[in-house]
């Protein structure tokens, strides 16, 4: 189904271009999907906080478990909607034709690379919200996790988006912490939150992760990675990703829950 949806917008994205735009608007239209691409991206995690912020009040409890999706989807329409209306009334009066061929050829190649950029930003949204993990498709099996090679929609499109936005984010949108490095696998997290639908998602915007500093990660001793294998080859960790790949270093990571972020509004569950 996802697969039909990417093709159905890239097909529509194309034709539109085609009967409806000029070579000039069509590339116009895709700088503006990619602005509003990085703009969704950069700050769809500070939008998700107030909106996050506002359900722990009471007054916005329901939309607390969508308020990343939404907070991005909302930055994505607002920016395309306010930077397309400019490049319609910049265009109108003096079009551009470079042609006839340039024209034709240049609008469905151009369509097409709008309708990726337009397809990856809606199946990131759907990736973000918090549906069951078939939708919008399947990207690990839940009887057999394969971490390193997941399942992918129809030419990529979302993995397109962000890694574009995680190339840009050590540039110009670049801060103490990359967007690539806080979140090196941004769909898979996703994706892999929500394997489990009988557990509840928690949301607040009190801190409810602690680390100890004296010793918060340690290497894992042999007969902890010994069990960890037995376990492993009978099934018992089915619902975990699987044995890395290549040389790696197993290691313990000790978290804490602070007191002060358990509390019972917090706990949404969207089954």
């Amino acid at each position: 189904m996802a697969g039909i949806i990417v093709l159905l917008i890239i097909v529509g994205c194309a034709v539109f271009q085609f009967l409806k735009g000029t070579i000039v608007r069509a590339f116009a239209t895709i700088i503006v999907a990619i602005s509003a691409c990085l703009v969704a991206f950069g700050f769809f995690e500070f939008l998700a906080g107030l909106l996050i912020k506002r359900g722990n009040s009471g007054s916005m409890l329901a939309i607390v478990p969508w308020a990343h999706s939404l907070g991005f989807l909302l930055l994505f329409v607002l920016v395309f909607a306010v930077l397309q209306t400019a490049v319609i009334q910049m265009t109108r009066k003096h079009p551009i034709d470079l042609g006839f061929l340039p024209e034709r050829i240049g609008r469905v190649v151009l369509g097409i690379i709008l309708g990726l950029i337009i397809s990856g930003a809606l199946m990131t949204f759907l990736t973000m919200a918090p549906l069951p993990s078939k939708y919008p498709y399947e990207r690990f099996d839940p009887r057999n996790i394969k971490i390193n090679s997941p399942n992918r929609v129809l030419l990529n499109v979302d993995g397109f988006v962000t890694g574009l936005f995680g190339v840009v984010s050590n540039g110009s949108f670049s801060g103490r912490k990359s967007f690539a490095c806080l979140h090196p696998d941004f769909l898979d997290q996703f994706f892999l939150n929500r394997l489990d639908s009988d557990v509840s998602l928690v949301s607040g915007s009190t801190p409810a992760i602690e680390i100890p500093r004296d010793k918060a990660v340690w290497p894992a001793s042999e007969n902890l990675k010994t069990q960890i294998e037995e376990l492993n080859s009978e099934g018992k960790f089915m619902r975990t990703p699987g044995k890395p790949t290549g040389s790696y270093l197993l290691m313990v990571a000790r978290v804490g829950i602070k007191k002060s972020a358990i509390n019972q509004k917090h706990f949404l569950n969207y089954d």
